[in-house]
């Protein structure tokens, strides 16, 4: 299984614009939520931010892929055995995530 990512922009007129994010599987969540916890105070996973505003997520998800890279050996051990996934290319999906984000402020993150 695995994370589709979007931002949807509200267009004005009773429908959004969906801007494709990525997709990556869903085996690295548990980084997230750890990352979440110890820097915003949350152990939030990224489906759990799904209709966020935009600028909230670029917020959390950029302190928590700093962490994650500065603190890389609290985070490598939870690296999938199956090797769907890895901390170094979790992090490149999270941060292309925070970037659209800062992008496009007021749009709303869709995880589905």
């Amino acid at each position: 299984m695995s994370y589709d990512v979007s931002l949807r922009v509200d267009t004005g007129n009773s429908s959004y614009l969906e801007l494709l994010v990525g997709n990556y599987t869903y085996n690295c969540s548990n980084m997230l939520v750890l990352a979440n916890d110890l820097v915003n105070g949350s152990a939030r996973s990224l489906s759990s931010m799904s209709g966020w505003r935009a600028s909230r997520v670029a917020e959390w998800l950029g302190g928590a892929v700093r962490h994650m890279r500065t603190h890389e050996d609290l985070y490598t051990p939870h690296e999938p055995t199956n090797g769907w996934g890895d901390l170094e290319s979790w992090c490149a999906f999270l941060a292309d995530i925070a970037e659209a984000c800062r992008q496009h402020p007021k749009a709303y993150l869709y995880v589905g």
